[in-house]
């Protein structure tokens, strides 16, 4: 095309269709039709973007030069899109968006793009409003020549009733400013003419209204009103004469036309597909019936019907423009919707509802017609009339046609002028106008005819002549003719081959679409196979493939005789092996990636593994800072709580990082083939065969080198673990809690088989407890997943259980049955620090000094001690049963004190007085060691008072070995006095004792001195009235008691060593002398209690005297 003349200076911003790219192009020309279904057939020769006026006129001269139509778009939102022709020019008014407001006058100016929601935002600030379109998106150009149906329409009004004027470039390319009294027809028209305006508006003045006027209440019951008591008061009565049931009732709710703007901008979401229409209706019964069914069955969620009354003509008459067509009761349809798919169904919907309602209908408003649809009316009679003449008089006229310079120009503009009428409704008015024309032609023709007489004379010789000259004439024109003739025919042979040519184009047209058809089929499918294979992008292939078979593969084998249809068959069944691929693809990429899990599974419960260790240091520390966190163990809830500080995500840190996509890409292709189940029960399977891998390794706790087995083990199983717990959170669908519990559950009794089968070699309990520390560890970290480990706990108990059997095999019980010799004060106080043995620290020691008890006392004490801190070794960071520790503690002493007793009591057999005499000293001392453990026990255990078993069998024991002493000595004593030999008949008497007398005599001293003095000190005597069980001592009591130890002192008195024996009953004598004393306050004197009791033990006297103090019952 070329520029238009007196344009030459001027850059026209236009693009041509022949010279642009064709997406840029379709992007230009239905860019900004609001409505997705479009009807993409329609192709305009170029689109103009005007942001000027003359850029407007030189648009309009371009189309005359050329001979084409115009059409103008300024927001894009008709439903039909009209604003798009095929073979016009375009003008596209979106660039125009000027606003100026006069506030002297309160009149608004604006471009015709200019959108509802903009100039009520610009006028909201200057608290004015203009009644825009519902939809904020709705350009006022159009809007305006539509009629306007918008805001508050009952009460203000018509838009288009509040235009003050217009400006405007008519046909024929002129500046215009238009209102009721310059150029009225032009504004009369561009009142509700919608696209059959003869100019193009550029700028629209209107008057807008306060904000603060007067209330006016729409369908909806919204009330425009200044402030918020004036809308209470508008709308209380609707309030108060409200019907019960509501659901849910808003009274009053504040908001704004933005907010307004917004609900309607939902109900009409961009980027959907719409078929609109609408009717005005009489007021007829029956019409019910049909709205039923249109508000009923709408076809989408998103579709809706509206019908409301208008406010009627008969009260209120139209002011004289074009809108003339409007009745009391308004309907219309508004079918939205996305997927192309439904096209056919939503339209259809609209036709046959449309269909029922037109017998009803008196004419359609144009904002929500579809064209597409049905034709009514849109104006009435008279205007309708009206407007034709105004087209007329501003569009291309008959005279112009008639006086083309050509023939060819005058059939071209003749065909223009009948498409326009038959498309516009003007074919009666073009047939007056054509008579008209004739009859004026008729009459120029007469006013020639009437000359003179004689002039007619003269003309009829000349028209002799003329006749003559007209035969020769006809036989050089039938000459001319019969050469038009052969011309006509050659004509004709070239028009054949005109014919034959364009058949052989039209072919090759038909061809090169089959063949750009076909080239797009096999762009979609090798695009796709360069997906799978090369990028290895496998859902976007799967989109590529189903994309493919919509868009191109079923349409064309649908249609059966298709230029495409074998080509597309072939290509489909190619798609279940693109799809077989795929799947196979992927579960080649997941099963590399469980491989890799697989390896470092190890790895991964090795860090989980370290970071159990790092919680354990922390609520270790945490527990030394406040003793009341030693209550809550590690995985309680407190501890979780405090923890979460620490962030670190076991599966993406800095040592280790693992990636699911492979897992979920399978997953998703797989749900996509519809092949979900199957690949779960593959994923199933495949984990399953990689847990039973664990089954293969073997576990040495009994190899120093190769101790690491088990935590290797274990760390690989809590990897492989994690992985499933991770996986069943992040994809529920692929992995039931069943499933893993069950895969849990099976690695568990693995496990514990392969360990329980390393632990018969193990005799030393140190390998028993390493391996306990693991299984802790191990514990402690699946737990904190959230898997049961109640069958760990219990391996752990029968893993307990070796161990202590293990500390008991390894205590000795051996012994020299000789006093313990000890050379230093250094090993004494070790002797004393193990033992439980009860000391006179002010006494004083001579090196080396013999103790009362045997080294096997002191080891054995040692034994136990190292026992009972290795059983509570095995409870440290993690055991579950407190109380198995301490009743197997228990079984264990009691066990290993009764083996002790037994070796002892098993040496009471010997002959050697000296070992019989050490073995019940070691008794009596092991009965003491039961009682402090007995102590010990009972404070620890959360059962109360413990007694050990052994405890009674030494106390037995030690009465069997007091017997065996005594029987050694009297059999010893026996047999000396057999060898006793007297001669009855001696003549002489001996001065010297029998030899048997002596030899008794030396026995009996050896034994008090040396053996039966290490026998330990008894208070027997003294514990009698320190019993618990005597509450009260009387004078009688006492005397009885003073008899005795009278009695014993004459006793010891007969000894050889007599006075060295008296003294070890002093404490005696002096006990039974305080008891029996009148003058008890002697006692509390410290210089006196030192002279006459000072052997008494204070506390003990002290409760003697409580215990002999008189009483009024006992006189």
């Amino acid at each position: 095309m070329s520029q238009p003349n007196g344009t030459e200076n001027l850059t026209l911003p236009i693009l041509y269709r022949d010279k642009t790219d064709p997406n840029t192009f379709y992007e230009a020309a239905w860019g900004r039709v609001f409505n997705e279904r479009r009807d993409t057939s329609r192709k305009p020769l170029a689109v103009v973007f005007a942001s000027r006026p003359e850029h407007v006129t030189a648009a309009i001269e371009l189309a005359k030069t050329q001979g084409c139509r115009v059409s103008v778009r300024s927001g894009g939102h008709s439903w039909a899109a009209w604003s798009v022709r095929d073979e016009a020019i375009l003008i596209d008014l979106g660039q125009m968006n000027e606003i100026y407001y006069d506030e002297e006058s309160q009149i608004v100016s604006c471009s015709p793009s200019t959108t509802g929601r903009v100039i009520n935002k610009f006028l909201n600030a200057k608290g004015r409003v203009f009644p825009g379109g519902h939809c904020p998106d709705v350009g006022l150009g159009g809007f305006l020549l539509q009629g306007g149906m918008g805001w508050n329409c009952k009460n203000w009004g018509w838009a288009c009733e509040h235009i003050v004027s217009i400006d405007v470039v008519s046909a024929d390319g002129q500046e215009l400013r238009c209102s009721e009294n310059e150029d009225s027809d032009l504004f009369w028209a561009a009142r509700g003419s919608g696209p059959a305006d003869s100019s193009m508006e550029i700028v629209c003045v209107s008057r807008c209204s306060p904000i603060t006027g007067e209330i006016e209440i729409i369908a909806g019951f919204t009330a425009f009103a200044a402030n918020m008591s004036e809308a209470e008061a508008a709308l209380k009565p609707i309030h108060e004469s409200r019907p019960s049931g509501a659901l849910a009732e808003l009274f009053c709710l504040e908001n704004n036309l933005a907010w307004q703007y917004d609900h309607q901008s939902a109900a009409n979401p961009p980027n959907h597909r719409y078929c609109s229409e609408n009717a005005y209706l009489r007021n007829e019964a029956d019409v019910a019936s049909v709205l039923e069914v249109a508000f009923t069955t709408l076809p989408s969620k998103k579709a809706f019907s509206l019908y409301f009354a208008m406010n009627p003509t008969s009260r209120r008459a139209l002011p004289d423009m074009a809108l003339s067509m409007q009745s009391d009761h308004y309907f219309a349809l508004y079918t939205v919707w996305e997927d192309a798919a439904d096209d056919e169904r939503c339209t259809r919907w609209v036709h046959d509802i449309m269909r029922d309602v037109e017998r009803h209908s008196v004419g359609s408003y144009l904002g929500d017609a579809d064209f597409q649809q049905r034709r009514t009316k849109f104006w009435s009679e008279e205007n309708g009339e009206r407007l034709g003449e105004i087209q007329d008089d501003y569009g291309p006229t008959l005279d112009q046609m008639i006086s083309s310079s050509s023939e060819l120009d005058f059939i071209d503009k003749l065909i223009t002028i009948l498409k326009d009428a038959s498309t516009t409704l003007r074919v009666p008015l073009l047939i007056q106008e054509l008579d008209e024309y004739a009859e004026s032609r008729e009459s120029e023709i007469e006013a020639i005819s009437l000359p003179e007489q004689q002039g007619l004379l003269d003309s009829v010789e000349q028209l002799q002549k003329i006749q003559e000259e007209i035969a020769t004439l006809s036989r050089d024109i039938l000459e001319i003719s019969q050469s038009i003739q052969s011309s006509t025919e050659k004509a004709a042979e070239k028009m054949q081959r005109l014919v034959d040519v364009s058949g052989v184009r039209r072919n090759t047209r038909d061809a090169s679409n089959a063949l750009r058809g076909s080239l797009e089929i096999l762009y979609a499918a090798n695009y796709a196979y360069d997906l799978i294979h090369s990028k290895k992008k496998y859902l976007a292939a799967l989109k590529s493939l189903e994309d493919l078979q919509k868009e191109h593969l079923i349409p064309s084998i649908q249609s059966k005789y298709g230029p495409h249809q074998q080509l597309a068959s072939a290509v489909q069944k190619s798609i279940a092996t693109c799809q077989r691929a795929i799947s196979e693809a992927t579960m080649a990429d997941l099963n590399t990636w469980l491989f890799r899990i697989r390896e470092t599974s190890q790895f991964l419960g090795e860090v989980a593994f370290r970071q159990t260790e790092l919680r354990r240091i922390r609520q270790r520390k945490r527990s030394e800072e406040n003793q009341l966190m030693t209550n809550f163990k590690l995985n309680s809830a407190i501890e979780l709580v405090l923890d979460e500080t620490e962030q670190f995500d076991i599966l993406d840190n800095e040592e280790l990082h693992i990636d699911f996509t492979p897992l979920f890409e399978c997953m998703h292709v797989h749900e996509t083939l519809g092949q979900s189940d199957k690949f779960r029960i593959e994923y199933s399977a495949t984990r399953q065969r990689q847990k039973d891998l664990f089954s293969l390794a073997s576990v040495n706790l009994t190899d120093a080198d190769d101790e690491s087995s088990l935590s290797s083990l274990l760390e690989g199983i809590a990897g492989f673990a994690i992985i499933e717990m991770a996986t069943l959170h992040r994809a529920p669908q692929l992995r039931s809690t069943v499933d893993v519990e069950e895969l849990w559950d099976s690695m568990c009794q693995m496990m514990i088989q392969l360990t329980t089968k390393a632990l018969d070699g193990v005799t030393d309990p140190k390998v028993l407890l390493k391996t306990k520390g693991y299984m802790a560890l191990f514990i402690q970290t699946m737990e904190g997943w959230g898997y049961s480990v109640s069958t760990l706990d219990s391996f752990l108990v029968k893993l307990f259980e070796k161990y202590a059997e293990l500390l008991q095999q390894r205590i000795a019980t051996t012994d020299d049955y000789m006093p313990m010799e000890i050379r230093t004060l250094d090993e004494y106080e070790k002797v004393v620090a193990v033992c439980w043995f009860i000391y006179d620290e002010s006494s004083e020691l001579r090196f080396p000094c013999a103790m009362p008890f045997s080294r096997m006392y002191p080891l054995l004490c040692i034994d136990i001690r190292n026992l009972i801190n290795q059983f509570y070794f095995f409870t440290e960071d993690y055991f579950p049963r407190a109380k198995i520790i301490d009743d197997e503690l228990q079984k264990a002493l009691d066990r290993l004190l009764k083996v002790a007793c037994t070796s002892l009591i098993a040496r009471l057999s010997s002959q050697y007085l000296s070992q019989v005499v050490q073995i019940l000293i070691n008794l009596e001392f092991f009965e003491k060691a039961c009682q402090e453990l007995e102590k010990f026990l009972s404070s620890s255990s959360a059962r109360g008072p413990v007694a050990l078993s052994a405890t009674e069998q030494f106390r037995n024991e030690t009465k069997t070995a007091e017997k065996r002493v005594f029987e050694l000595i009297n059999s010893k004593i026996d047999d000396l006095v057999d060898t006793a030999e007297y001669d009855w008949a001696a003549v002489n008497t001996s001065p010297e004792p029998s030899n048997y007398i002596q030899m008794l005599r030396r026995y009996l001293s050896t034994i008090m001195s040396s053996i039966l003095l290490r026998l330990p000190q008894t208070n027997v005597f003294k514990a009698l009235p320190l019993s618990p069980e005597v509450q009260r001592i009387n004078a009688n009591g006492v005397a009885a008691l003073a008899q005795d130890v009278q009695y014993l002192r004459d006793y010891v008195d007969g000894l050889e060593n007599g006075p060295m024996l008296k003294e070890n009953l002093d404490e005696l004598q002096q006990t039974v002398d305080l008891m029996q004393s009148d003058n008890h306050e002697e006692f509390f004197d410290s210089s006196t209690r030192n002279k006459k009791y000072g052997r008494v033990d204070v506390m003990n006297g002290l409760i003697l005297l409580e215990k002999s103090k008189p009483d009024w019952r006992y006189g």
